[in-house]
Parts: C-alpha cells; structure tokens; sequence
C-alpha cells in the first residue's frame, strides 16, 4: 500500500503540466492554491525524499537482519559530528592559537655546571608572533641548588619573584641575568619554573608555563681515592683520599662516607671517626686549599680478584648537609707466594684454665727469589689467652734471616692459658681464645715489608674440676661431730668426718667419678651423705671409695650448689704411729667429660690426714 502511494507521488512529482488549472472545490475546502499545476503539499514530501529515501534503502539492505551494524554506525555518525562542532568552534569562533606565543629558554655560563661554583643563568624571553603582546610579566622560581643569588635586572621584584616587562612588540625578545652559587646533591636533578603572562592582541590575558631541568655532574671540590697497583691479601695497604677546594666557598663541616669492600677488615685512620658506620670526620677546608687523609686495613679473598673502593664527601651549609662530590678506585688483590699454615697440636682442640695450648706455624717460600728478615708469630684474641702476640725472628732462628726460594720449614709455639677470667667476661663468650698465624718479611719485588696471614683457628677453653678436701672433728660453730678424744690416743677409737666438695668451672660435665683410697688401720664406717648423684660404693679388695654423678651443671660450687659428699672414717691408733699424723682418706682424684668441648677432665687433692687443728698438740697420736 505504502509503496502504491510512493509511486503515485512520485508520478505526480514527475509528470507536471504548465498551463493553469482551475481548483477543485475539495482544494477549495482545504485552502490550497495552485500557482501551476504543482500542489504546494507535495514540496515537503519532495524535500523528505532526498535524504529519506537512501537511509530507507541502506536499513532494507544492511540494518533490518542487523541491528549491531545500525548502531555502531549510529555511534560514528555522533562522533563525526561532534569532531566536525570542535573543528568548526576552534576555526571559526576561537580567537587564540594552540602554540605558545613566547619563547623562553635558560642558559648557563659556564655551561658545564659544577657543584660549589659561581655560575651565570642567562634567561631569554621572545615574542615568537607577528602581534604585540601587552602587560607581559615573567613569574620565576629559581632551584634551591642556587645560593646568594644576585638578579641584575633591578626591576626583578624579590617579594613575587616576578620581571615586569610590559609590551613586547613582534618578534622582540628580551634577557636578563641570575648569578648564584650552586650548592646541591651532586647528581641530583634541579629545575628551574617559569610562568609568562600577557594579553594578546584580542585582549586576552593568557599564561604559559615553562620549566627547565639540570643535573649537576660535577663538583669544584676535587676528589681522588689514591690506592696502590697490587695489594697483598691479609698484608695492611695504605688507602689516601685526596681533596682540593676549587670552589670561592670555604668548607667548614666536611664529611667523608666510605664504601669498603665487603671482606676489607679497617685498622686505623688519619680521620677521627662520627657517629654513623665509616663516616669521618674531616673538618675544614678553605678555598684552593689542598688536603688529604689516610685509612689503613687489609683484606681478605678466595681468589685474585679487583677490589672497589668508593667515597662520598658532604658539607653543611646554612643548616642543610649536601653531597658535594664522589670518587672511587680499584685495585688487584693478589695472594703471596710466602705461605704459611697453622696446626694446633692439640688433637681436641680445646685447653683447660691454667693448661698451655701448643701450635705448630709451617711456612715456605713459594717465591722464584729470597726474602729476608722474617718474623713468624702468633696474634691471639679471647680473654684466656696470657699474651696476645708471640714473635720469632732470627734472634730465635737465626735461618729466618733470609729464606731462599722454595725453602720451607716450621716452628713452635707454646701459649699459656690464663688460670681464670672475670665470671661475666666469660660468660659472654670469653670461653676460647682465636689464633691466626702470620709472617712478615721484606719483599724485594714490592720494596716493602709484607704481611701474610694464616686462617684464624680456634681453641676452646674447656671446664677446669677443683677438689676441696677438708677433716673435720668440730664444727665451724664449734659444735662436735666428731666421736672419741682429741688428740687420737693409741688404742682408743677416733672417728673424722672427711668433706669432698667440687667446683665445675665452665661448661656443664658429665661422668664424673671421684676415688679415693682408705688406707690400713683406717676404718669406713658406712656413715655418709651426698647432695647430688649415686651413693658412695666402698671396695673391701682395693679399699677404694667411689662416688659417681651423672650430670653436673656449669659454674657448679660457683654460682650454683656445689657436689659435696660427707663421710666418716675411724682409727684407733697403734703405738707405731705415735707422734705422727696418720692418713684418713688418700689418692684422692675427679674424673669428667666436658659436654661442649669433650674434653677429658681430671683433678686431684691432698690427702686428708688427723691433722686437720691449727694446733699441732691437738693432731698427733699420743700415748
């Protein structure tokens, strides 16, 4: 039906005649009015069809079975159009330009920037337009780095930091100076902010923001690590940092951070140290003046290798601490052909308190040329140890006076330990002492004296066992305990209390025994006690008392109960022994095994005999 009225429409469009027609009377009813014989209803009709008709095809053909084609092509037609309204608002209707008007651009002098130096900032501004600008103002933010800052345009205003420049005509452009002293982080990056205002010949006011980036690479404070070519492993080496002050600045506060390789072992310095790990105190420096400073170490390595040294120096100024320069170095480390090794004899590795600990130094000359004035040593650290540096030398030995190449041989030194420490030192880890072998010599290749040192051995300080025997027949009180007459009477019966007590030193023990021999005509009762362990087992055969304990604690008698057993002997003396002071308990011996070290441990003490008086009347058989 739709497309029969189309095609009639379309006839009628079409198919017109000139001449003039009279109106029907339904014309006549609607108000329509012909001019010619085209009907003034059918223009609109006419007009729709132009665009109405190839959207009407393009839907039959592509939207009808595919609506997602209609609407993304629904979506492009609506961002055409809006493209199309901003290409036509900034063509037609904008009055400003999407570049910047004005050029500004920042220039150093001298162009190389150097921390700590006076350095020139030539700032350039240009009207790049063919236009005058009006009101033009140049708003600066200068870098922290820049210090005492002198701007020589006097309209600079220091309150707002801005530059009044007014008109700027076409293609005019102006400059003016900074001068200052840049003082910085060395290597930091520091930025100069620009903001430039003016009205453009519409008279309106716009702003354009510029920046400026620098890095300050170097520094007027010249510094130099100065190392040798080749370092000896385990051999002190000199290190000297070099400092000289270029800059018109005085330094007042310098610093030095040092970076050391991880296996360098520091000694000593020309430099007093500051709070802070490897950081120096240097102090001042005044300009063009020249100075240095000196660190001593050595170092150790598994195999040849560079070895990297680096520094950072700092000053203060104004309240604020800056990096102002950085230097580094390396050098080859190197083994010597001189070697040397450390054996302690001891097979358990570990002495007891008052012992003497035994090591044996090997060394050979690995060298294709002799080395002379040899000194071979030991260096020992621990609390235990009685001395901390043994020397031999050609006092000793006179053939260590020059050692020719591949010539070997060794030496021997016995250490004393110390009898005891203060309880707290050992208790902090006082317990062994550390031992490192060493040769020095005069090396004629290196035209210095080297040093070479072994692998650090250690030895440990193992439990010391004390035996405290005492008779008693009173108490300290006074009380008796004893039974029969003082002094001993020949043929009458006498019985003592014999006291053992043990003092464990160090490390917890176990196994202990204690023995003790009774000798003839000296009676065991069987009366005892024992605070810790088994009970006493009396052998008629050997007449041999044995008492065992199984686990003793450290510091046991010193900071903890002491093992303590009582027992009670009897005589009855013979005529023989009157005027003598008979043996009640004899070869009185303590056997253990130190639970850290496993060490085998022994301790002995006097024999308890009748004379346990201060006065002799009191000690000896009478008839």
């Amino acid at each position: 039906m739709d497309k029969e009225q189309n095609k009639k429409e379309e006839k009628e469009v079409t198919f017109v005649e000139s001449k003039p027609i009279e109106l029907k009377a339904e014309d006549k009813k609607t108000g329509l009015t012909k001019a010619s014989n085209i009907r003034i209803d059918r223009i609109g009709s006419l007009t729709l069809n132009i665009f109405a008709q190839p959207l009407k095809k393009r839907y039959e053909k592509h939207y009808r079975e595919n609506k997602i084609h209609l609407l993304i092509d629904i979506v492009l037609a609506v961002i055409i159009i809006i493209l199309i309204g901003v290409i036509l608002n900034l063509w037609l209707f904008s009055r400003t330009k999407l570049v910047n008007l004005v050029d500004f651009k920042i220039v150093s002098s001298p162009e190389n920037l150097v921390n700590g130096q006076e350095t020139t900032f030539v700032i350039d501004y240009e009207n790049t337009t063919s236009d005058t600008l009006a009101d033009v103002s140049l708003v600066l933010k200068k870098p922290e780095a820049l210090k005492n800052t002198i701007y020589e345009d006097a309209g600079f205003d220091l309150k707002t930091n801005t530059l009044k420049i007014g008109g700027l005509a076409p293609k005019a452009h102006g400059q003016f100076k900074i001068k200052g002293l840049l003082l910085g982080n060395l290597n930091d990056s520091h930025e100069f902010l620009a903001v430039i205002n003016y009205k453009n010949k519409f008279g309106q006011e716009r702003q354009e923001f510029f920046s400026q980036n620098f890095q300050l690479t170097s520094s007027a404070l010249a510094a130099e690590i100065v190392l040798p070519e080749r370092i000896i492993a385990t051999s002190p080496f000199d290190l000297k940092i070099n400092l000289k002050n270029n800059s018109s600045l005085d330094f007042s506060k310098l610093k030095i951070k040092t970076d050391w390789p991880e296996n360098f072992s520091f000694e000593k310095s020309s430099l007093a140290k500051t709070e802070g790990d490897n950081l120096w105190l240097f102090g001042n420096l005044l300009t063009e003046q020249a100075s240095d400073c000196s660190f001593q170490g050595k170092i150790y390595i598994n195999q040849p290798q560079n070895a990297n040294f680096s520094a950072k120096i700092y000053d203060v100024f104004e309240g604020q601490e800056y990096l102002l320069a950085q230097t580094s170095g390396s050098a080859f480390i190197d083994f010597s052909k001189f070697k040397i090794n450390l054996i302690n004899l001891d097979k358990s590795h570990s002495v007891t308190p008052g012992g003497e600990a035994a090591y044996t130094l090997f060394y050979q000359n690995e060298e294709n040329y002799a080395v002379s004035n040899v000194e071979l040593g030991l260096n020992l650290s621990g609390d235990y140890a009685s001395q901390k540096t043994y020397r031999l030398n050609q006092n000793n030995f006179p053939w260590l006076a020059k050692i020719e190449p591949g010539q070997e041989g060794s030496v021997e030194i016995k250490v004393p330990i110390k009898t005891s420490i203060d309880y707290q030192r050992g208790a902090e880890g006082g317990q062994k002492i550390e031992v490192i072998g060493f040769a020095s010599y005069d090396d004629p290749l290196e035209k210095s004296r080297l040093i070479v040192e072994s692998p650090a051995t250690s030895t440990l300080i193992s439990s010391r066992l004390y035996l405290n025997t005492i008779g008693l027949f009173f108490t300290p009180q006074g009380d008796q305990i004893g039974v029969g007459s003082i002094p001993p009477i020949v043929g009458e019966y006498t019985a003592y209390w014999a006291i053992i007590r043990l003092t464990n030193a160090h490390h917890p023990i176990k196994d202990l025994k204690i023995t003790a021999q009774v000798p003839q005509g000296i009676e065991f009762t069987d009366i005892y006690n024992v605070t810790d362990g088994n009970q006493i087992i009396f052998d008629q055969n050997s007449r041999t008392l044995t008492w065992s304990i199984n686990n003793i604690s450290s510091f046991a008698g010193m900071f903890n109960p002491a093992p303590e057993a009582r027992i009670q002997l009897a005589i009855t003396p013979t005529a023989s022994q009157a005027g003598t002071n008979p043996a009640l308990l004899t070869n009185i011996t303590a056997t253990a095994t130190d639970e850290i070290t496993g060490a085998f441990l022994t301790a002995t003490s006097k024999n308890i005999t009748t004379a346990i008086f201060n006065d002799e009347n009191l000690n000896k058989v009478i008839e």
